[in-house]
């Protein structure tokens, strides 16, 4: 009977030895892994199985709870590897070391949007500023120290590997495009018809750089914000504003590179988000009252 018991108790103790000790593979693979603030332990340990990172999910959270740690695991982006025993990779999502964390900047987002977004998701409690129309559009992984300042870093060394050498004109083209413009196509178009304006003088006439100093949607905008005296105020001046209007994403970039040549002079979109564009004012002026009466 002693000897049944010891068995027993011996396969218990090697089985979690094994599990302890023994990594998911010997294979060494570094797999992202990002834990989301107020993830539950389960759905921790469900992700980590998921991705091959330990052998079994029950045998991980069990260990975690036991130990005391379920609530010390720290919620942000890791670099685990296959090659790792649960004791490695436990030590690591509850250690005193802070993990990066993850932000994502949105194509046509304005920096006074990045700065709301890093505020409200606990990154910083300050002002954020930077130069507009450089911050890239993409995810990224930051620390807890120098978050501003590891942030344009890495936004303006990924615009210099994404887009490379461009105009400021072409950089501001683009970013109207961003915002006043959805699909590539309808993008490629409308830069030609902003090139055709800008050409011979004409105002390019378009809401997104008065909503970008107002900050106002372009349904609020009114008669006296058109008739406002700044050089956003495409109504009243001609040329492009002088500064891009949001951080514009490759196909705002690629349109405002690679134009279309065409005829239309004017543009609209409707409130389903299809652009309508028109070769002369009679029918632009036609389409405003089909699409937007």
């Amino acid at each position: 009977m002693n000897k049944a018991l010891f068995s027993i108790l011996g396969i218990i103790i090697l089985f979690i030895l094994i599990g302890l000790f023994i990594p998911k593979s010997f294979d060494c693979k570094v797999i992202d892994f990002d834990i989301e603030q107020g993830q539950s332990l389960e759905s921790i340990s469900k992700g980590l199985k998921e991705q091959g990172i330990i052998w079994s999910k029950n045998f991980f959270s069990s260990y975690v709870f036991i130990l005391g740690k379920a609530t010390q695991v720290k919620a942000g982006h890791y670099q685990l590897k296959t090659c790792e025993n649960i004791l490695k990779i436990v030590g690591k999502i509850t250690s005193n070391h802070f993990p990066d964390r993850k932000f994502t900047i949105i194509p046509g987002w304005t920096n006074m949007k990045i700065e709301q977004e890093l505020i409200e998701q606990g990154f910083i409690d300050g002002e954020f500023i930077a130069e507009e129309g450089y911050m890239f559009p993409d995810t990224y992984y930051l620390n807890n120290t120098n978050i501003i300042d590891e942030l344009i870093s890495k936004a303006r060394a990924n615009f210099n590997e994404k887009v490379g050498e461009i105009s400021y004109d072409d950089l501001i083209l683009a970013s109207i495009l961003e915002k006043e413009l959805q699909i590539l196509e309808d993008k490629k178009i409308g830069a030609g018809v902003l090139l055709n304006r800008l050409n011979i003088g004409m105002a390019l006439q378009v809401d997104a750089s008065l909503t970008y100093i107002l900050g106002k949607s372009s349904a609020e905008l009114t008669q006296e914000d058109l008739d406002l005296d700044s050089p956003y105020n495409t109504y009243r001046y001609s040329g492009l504003p002088p500064t891009p209007i949001c951080n514009p994403g490759l196909e705002s970039v690629e349109a405002a590179l690679n134009p279309t040549d065409t005829d239309y002079w004017y543009y609209l979109t409707t409130p389903q988000g299809e652009t309508i564009f028109s070769r002369t004012f009679e029918e632009h002026k036609q389409a405003k009252w089909e699409y937007l009466r």
